[in-house]
C-alpha cells in the first residue's frame, strides 16, 4: 500500500462529486444508494431510507475504507472491489481503528462544500471546521418549502387532535348510554 499524505487525503475528498447516473431507484423497502465519486481517489457510498435519511456509508480513500452503519464504525483496508462485495477484497480492522478514522475525519476538515451525504460523514466522524464556515451556505430548502413543511405539520397535528377528540366524545357517549341502560334495567327489575 502506498503511503499517503494528509493533502492527498483531502485533494480526494475534495474532487468527490456525485454521479447521479448511478443513483439507484427507490428497492421497494425505499432504500436508494448515492454514489459519489472522485477522481484522485475518493469514493463514497451512502444508503438511504424512504425518508431520505442516512442508514448505512462506506467511504474509500485509496486503499483504506471506513464503513458506518447506525452510529458503529468498521475500518480495513484493500484494493477498492469494482464488481465484488467489499468483505472478498478488504482486510478489516478487528477494531475500528482510531488512526484510519482520524485520517479520514483529517481529511474532511477542510470539505466546505454542500452536499448533505458528505456532511453526514463529517458529523458521524466528529469533524469540527477548523476554518470558519462560508458566510453564505447555500441551502436545498428555499423558505417556501420550509413554509409548506411547517404548515402541512400543524394540519396534521391539528388533524390529529380532532380525531383523538372526536373519539373521547364517542367514547363518553358510549359511557352514558351503558350508564342509562343499566338504571333502566335496574329500574325494570324492581
Amino acid at each position: 500500500m502506498v503511503e499517503r499524505t494528509n493533502e492527498d487525503r483531502q485533494a480526494a475528498i475534495d474532487a468527490l462529486y456525485r454521479v447521479r447516473a448511478v443513483e439507484s431507484p427507490p428497492a421497494d423497502s425505499g432504500v436508494r444508494t448515492v454514489w459519489h465519486r472522485g477522481r484522485r481517489g475518493a469514493e463514497l457510498v451512502s444508503d438511504l431510507d424512504a425518508e431520505g435519511r442516512v442508514t448505512r456509508q462506506e467511504l474509500w480513500l485509496h486503499d483504506e475504507v471506513v464503513v458506518w452503519v447506525a452510529g458503529v464504525f468498521r475500518t480495513g483496508t484493500g484494493p477498492r472491489p469494482k464488481d465484488s462485495p467489499p468483505e472478498q477484497s478488504v482486510t478489516w480492522d478487528p477494531a475500528p481503528a482510531k488512526e484510519r478514522l482520524e485520517r479520514v475525519a483529517q481529511a474532511l476538515r477542510t470539505y466546505r462544500g454542500t452536499d448533505r451525504l458528505i456532511g453526514h460523514v463529517r458529523d458521524v466522524l466528529g469533524v469540527s471546521d477548523s476554518v470558519p464556515p462560508p458566510v453564505e451556505r447555500p441551502t436545498t430548502e428555499t423558505g417556501a418549502e420550509r413554509r409548506a413543511l411547517e404548515e402541512a405539520r400543524r394540519r396534521e397535528a391539528l388533524r390529529e387532535a380532532t380525531r383523538r377528540r372526536n373519539l373521547g366524545t364517542i367514547g363518553l357517549v358510549a359511557g352514558a348510554l351503558v350508564t342509562l341502560l343499566g338504571l333502566l334495567l335496574l329500574w325494570r327489575s324492581l
